[in-house]
């Protein structure tokens, strides 16, 4: 800009994605007046009036930005009606945020969860789960992936026209229940030491791995999870030797479009 003006002006705006944005040299670098639920990530904000001016809007979450330099202001929130904004992996100094009014800006970081179960094997569908030490309130909640990785979205601290308040330590939670069993999980931390962080959680099930040729001679629980396994022998990758119990707990076998995933060796199905 030519020091004047504004750089992106959302006005009534409500959930607008803005991504991959360099603003500079601008009375405001960005304006939000009256919009809502709109996310901005991969912002920087440099050598303006004001990095962004936050008015009568809610919900709105900033990711992996920076606001630096900016002459009066680099993050100003204000409004007439409680309010609340994000600020998650964002490089700022907290003292040249200014909030005014009823608003509140929540400032967050990342913490990845990595969930395993027996020898390190990703587990999928975990429940993750950030509370405040304190409290036990539930800051953030997410189901791992298939890959086993959840991502916590959690507060360091929060400020309004009072003032800063940390809201750290965490505990994170995990846990399991399917039929393989009920397993869960914890640690604690304090964000404001580690900011972003990588978590190691990992549970015990009842459950057995699959393998090729392996054999079921009793009632068993394959566990969860993707398992890529060729039927190198054209006996099956599993085989059933008799009139047991196979439980697949969301088990997935993919081969390499030949031979057998489930070979049935002297026992009936019924059912």
């Amino acid at each position: 800009g030519n020091n004047s003006g504004i750089g992106i002006n959302l006005n009534g705006n409500n959930g607008i994605n803005i991504t991959n944005l360099k603003l500079t040299n601008y009375t405001y670098g960005l304006s939000v007046l009256n919009s809502n639920s709109s996310v901005l990530s991969n912002i920087q904000s440099t050598n303006n009036t004001y990095g962004i001016f936050i008015n009568q809007s809610n919900n709105n979450k900033i990711y992996d930005s920076t606001f630096a330099n900016n002459s009066a202001s680099n993050i100003f929130v204000t409004n007439d009606g409680y309010t609340n904004n994000s600020l998650i992996n964002v490089s700022v100094d907290i003292n040249t945020i200014n909030v005014t009014g009823t608003a509140t800006v929540f400032k967050k970081w990342y913490a990845t969860v990595n969930v395993t179960f027996g020898s390190g094997y990703p587990l999928g569908n975990a429940n993750v789960t950030g509370y405040f030490n304190t409290t036990r309130e539930v800051d953030h909640s997410i189901i791992s992936n298939s890959e086993g990785i959840a991502r916590l979205e959690l507060s360091e601290l929060k400020k309004n026209a009072s003032g800063v308040y940390y809201l750290t330590p965490h505990n994170v939670t995990v846990f399991f229940n399917s039929s393989s069993g009920y397993s869960a999980n914890s640690t604690t931390f304090n964000i404001s030491v580690t900011n972003n962080t990588y978590i190691n959680l990992s549970l015990s099930l009842n459950c057995t791995a699959p393998y090729n040729d392996m054999r079921i001679t009793q009632n068993t629980v394959l566990c969860p999870g993707t398992w890529t396994i060729p039927d190198t022998g054209s006996v099956g990758v599993v085989r059933i030797m008799g009139n047991y119990s196979l439980t697949c707990d969301s088990t997935i076998l993919r081969g390499n479009s030949r031979n057998y995933a489930i070979y049935l060796e002297g026992a009936s199905i019924s059912g």
